[in-house]
């Protein structure tokens, strides 16, 4: 078997299997373009694994990396092509203290300035302590009681399977009233 054969055992060509796991496609035709004679094999890969993460700086982007790549080796390993998976290990992620915001009303007047809708989200964020992305999202107005004093979300929409019933606060429900009309 040539050498370029070998190389190409492990994984085939299926390029749209390779996108889907997430793996650099980068990376995988650099691997199978490696001129290298057998014994070397381990060496390089480890050499050129070390390579390519030392690039990035950002300690997030490198676990990342990382990751894939390392999902990349642990298959090639699973398929029977000698190499050894690098010993390089996840890097640390400082962590950075979020101070909280003093003047809540007047970031919520700016933010209302800008857009409306995105006011009365950060509206129910904040008084209401809903998740912006599902729950506030998946918001309808059957959801709301008559006189919009709760929200009633069905357990299906949220995170925790269980049915959920919120209080409004007077400054959203007055904001709801203006906008229903």
């Amino acid at each position: 078997m040539l050498r370029r054969e070998y190389l190409g055992t492990g994984l085939g060509t299926n390029k749209k299997a390779i996108k889907k796991k997430n793996f650099s496609i980068v990376y995988y035709y650099k691997w199978r373009r490696m001129e290298l004679s057998y014994p070397k094999i381990k060496r390089k890969a480890i050499e050129f694994t070390n390579n390519y993460l030392n690039r990035y700086k950002n300690p997030t982007s490198f676990n990342t990396i990382r990751r894939h790549l390392n999902a990349l080796l642990n298959y090639l390993k699973e398929n029977d092509f000698r190499v050894e998976i690098s010993s390089l290990r996840p890097r640390k992620q400082t962590e950075t203290l979020h101070k909280p915001i003093e003047d809540i009303g007047g970031l919520l007047e700016e933010i209302r300035a800008f857009n409306h809708n995105l006011f009365l989200c950060c509206s129910l964020t904040y008084g209401c302590l809903l998740p912006p992305h599902r729950e506030i999202r998946l918001l309808k107005w059957e959801d709301f009681s008559d006189d919009l004093k709760y929200i009633s979300i069905g357990g299906d929409r949220v995170k925790s399977k269980r049915n959920r019933i919120v209080p409004v606060p007077e400054f959203i429900r007055k904001e709801l009233v203006a906008d229903k009309k």
